[in-house]
């Protein structure tokens, strides 16, 4: 049982530095065969013309007419789906928007006043009231009817005003947006407690943990006002300009208090802006 160690063939000058197997026989290369290049479908020649546009210097994305209008009309044809769905399952109930008269949005920021502006849009009845801090933002807003510091260049609804009164902002609202940042919430729901009814639905479109304590929103808000608050938790790919802009998108509104995500999503959805439903709070939180 003797050990028989191979001699170590080394390259000959001239040949290939790659060991044959001495009994293969050496395969014969494939012949290349010529492959007509095939045409390239319209659309993702247009997807590469608005790549290179966008290399050349153009910084927004845009579909042309054609798409544009395909996209239009697929996102009709899902709203209205929707709506017969909703009336079909829900009976002639009547919309939940044409039963409110009064919102309150918390926060100034770009969100909150995205969303208060498409509620204001669906119903020239509709009071929408923002709740901001900054009285100097609030003169900019109910004079110029633009948030300066936040949105500018979009014109804010007449149906849309601001004040820094928290008294003011909550008398008779039915529903309240809240979009105070999140870092920020436990202490603008500490100092509002007082005049926030308890009874009031919150509707959260704030997304984030709290350093310190690691709590989601839907922890925070009981955790701070010390009682159990009807809320909402709303997430989605939206983003305020596009919202302002009436560009389509989708939300999903969370909830566990009984039929408020259903409440969420009538208040919400209109022409440009889906809502489905869940009760899948921290899903929705986390993964948003």
């Amino acid at each position: 049982n003797s050990c028989r160690v191979r001699p170590l063939l080394l390259p000959l000058p001239g040949r290939s530095d790659r060991c044959e197997h001495p009994t293969a026989a050496p395969s014969p290369a494939p012949s290349a065969v010529p492959r007509a290049p095939s045409p390239r479908p319209d659309r993702a020649a247009r997807a590469a013309d608005r790549r290179a546009s966008r290399g050349a210097g153009e910084s927004t994305f845009s579909f042309d007419d054609e798409e544009s209008g395909a996209i239009r009309v697929s996102w009709n044809t899902l709203m209205r789906w929707s709506k017969v769905y909703r009336r079909t399952t829900q009976g002639d109930q009547s919309d939940r928007l044409d039963e409110t008269h009064k919102i309150v949005v918390f926060g100034g920021g770009s969100f909150g006043t995205a969303m208060g502006v498409s509620l204001a849009r669906q119903k020239e009845g509709l009071e929408v009231v923002l709740l901001l801090r900054d009285a100097q933002l609030v003169a900019d807003i109910n004079t110029t009817r633009i948030n300066t510091r936040y949105l500018p260049g979009f014109s804010l609804p007449p149906n849309v005003r601001a004040t820094s009164s928290a008294a003011d902002a909550l008398a008779g609202a039915q529903y309240a947006v809240h979009a105070v940042p999140v870092q920020a919430s436990r202490a603008f729901l500490c100092s509002v407690r007082e005049v926030l009814p308890s009874t009031l639905p919150l509707i959260c479109v704030s997304k984030g943990i709290e350093i310190g304590t690691g709590l989601l929103m839907s922890e925070l808000i009981p955790d701070a006002l010390g009682r159990d608050q009807p809320a909402a938790f709303v997430s989605g790919p939206s983003f305020a300009r596009e919202v302002m802009e009436s560009r389509p998108t989708a939300l999903v509104a969370a909830s566990t208090h009984g039929s408020l995500a259903a409440e969420v999503q009538e208040l919400l959805s209109c022409r440009t802006m889906r809502v489905n439903t869940t009760h899948d709070v921290v899903g929705v939180e986390v993964c948003g």
